[in-house]
């Protein structure tokens, strides 16, 4: 038989557990919010978080993977100057310059000098051999890592104790995800895959430094499983903000072949 203060004491148990589970799912509500507006503070933040210049100048060191090729393995010097949004150079150099890349908003011409022949090919096209979208915008964000989302939306799918939150999105049936940092609020990696047209790269980003107001990646590894398997290291050595008498000269010798890109 239930005693007259059991008869007490198990209502008030009862109304404690009660009270304890509404306050646990408060609780719970209140944390999953607070996740939830981190996770947005800091895409907002890092969408924000751009390296300030007019004109950048990079250089350094790349070395080149090519499993398959007659050149599997090779590396080279580089110098990579940017006009914001709107111009870029390359110089490849090893001993001497051995070719010139210029890009501009819709175009890509490459200057081969060891075997006298260029290339013209729309920016567009960089798509189908390395699977990403390919705009000027999106390539200037590449070589300097700051991010700059393709999908119009980003879902937040999870974060380690090292302070890294994960996004993923997609767009045109191709899946997108992005590693971002909570404390400098830089692009640490970006994956890009695509099943049904064979398409699969990632960029990491390391080595960060104070350049232009945030936190730079001094090294960027980009690479390619498919369709094909390519890789590049560049490695930054120096960099120049926005330096007097900067050239982005290129022009086409005479004699040079154009070539075609199967």
């Amino acid at each position: 038989m239930i005693s007259c203060i059991q008869r007490q004491i198990l209502p008030l148990g009862w109304c404690f557990f009660l009270i304890l589970s509404l306050y646990a799912c408060k609780g719970s509500r209140a944390l999953a919010e607070k996740e939830e507006g981190a996770a947005k503070g800091l895409l907002d933040k890092a969408k924000k978080e751009r390296v300030d210049f007019q004109t950048i100048s990079l250089s350094g060191k790349l070395d080149m993977r090519m499993p398959g090729s007659d050149m599997e393995a090779f590396g080279m010097n580089y110098k990579i100057s940017i006009a914001r949004d709107s111009l870029m150079l390359m110089r490849l150099t090893k001993i001497i310059e051995l070719a010139r890349v210029y890009v501009t908003r819709d175009s890509i011409f490459v200057l081969d000098k060891i075997n006298r022949e260029y290339y013209a090919i729309p920016v567009s096209m960089a798509q189908s051999y390395t699977g990403f979208p390919a705009d000027f915008a999106l390539l200037q964000s590449l070589i300097l890592g700051d991010f700059r989302p393709v999908p119009e939306s980003l879902q937040p799918a999870g974060k380690t104790e090292d302070g890294l939150r994960t996004y993923i999105g997609t767009r045109a049936g191709t899946a997108f995800s992005y590693d971002l940092d909570s404390r400098s609020f830089r692009q640490v990696e970006m994956r890009v895959s695509n099943s049904l047209q064979n398409q699969s790269a990632y960029v990491r980003y390391g080595d960060f430094a104070p350049v232009g107001g945030v936190q730079m990646a001094h090294r960027v590894s980009i690479e390619s499983q498919a369709p094909d398997s390519v890789a590049m290291y560049l490695s930054h050595k120096k960099t120049d903000l926005n330096e007097a008498g900067i050239q982005f000269d290129f022009q086409i010798p005479a004699g040079y072949k154009r070539m075609s890109i199967e």
